[in-house]
């Protein structure tokens, strides 16, 4: 190799930052093509040259990001309130089933969870939003709470208690012409 032939690096190792109380070189670990270590030396004005040549500066970053935005103008929202919707659906061991309302997927939860205790039945909710241009946003999928199911009341307890003892004793078969 002679002095005018370039060098060709074709490995970068390492870079390594100078201590704080060291010059503000960076040092650029790499190997040549034939195998000969080589290390390069950039000072901050060298740093900054080649960080120009690898990322462009922030205003043409800017500009660039202004570019993409107008070319997505035409496909954004019209400017109108979306609808608002929500959507519901019940998940478990089975797969998914939608339902109308909140009520309807919680009934189908109890119903599943009753008739089979460990088919992980759960109830789901997600906003959707619907623009005047076809547009869509779907928000993610949220447990409902399933509230405790209130107790039926038991007619041999409480106030209904005595009128159940009365009718208790009545005769179940009745023949034409008799009264109660």
């Amino acid at each position: 190799m002679n002095a005018t032939d370039p060098l060709i690096v074709s490995r970068y190792d390492v870079a390594m930052e100078p201590a704080p109380e060291d010059e503000p070189n960076l040092i650029i670990g790499a190997v040549a093509d034939d195998g000969q270590p080589v290390a390069l030396f950039l000072d901050p004005e060298a740093r900054a040259k080649v960080a120009g040549w690898l990322a462009p500066s922030l205003s043409e970053e800017v500009e660039r990001l202004r570019t993409r935005l107008a070319e997505l103008e035409p496909y954004a929202p019209t400017g109108h309130d979306p609808v608002e919707d929500i959507e519901y659906q019940v998940a478990g061991d089975w797969g998914v089933d939608g339902a109308d309302t909140a009520e309807q997927a919680i009934a189908f939860v109890r119903k599943a969870l009753q008739a089979y205790p460990h088919c992980g039945a759960h109830a789901q909710q997600r906003i959707t939003r619907r623009w005047d241009d076809d547009s869509e946003w779907y928000g993610p999928w949220t447990d409902l709470p399933i509230p405790p199911q209130r107790q039926q009341e038991d007619p041999h307890d409480g106030p209904l208690a005595s009128r159940y003892a009365e009718c208790r004793d009545l005769p179940t078969t009745y023949t034409a012409g008799s009264t109660l």
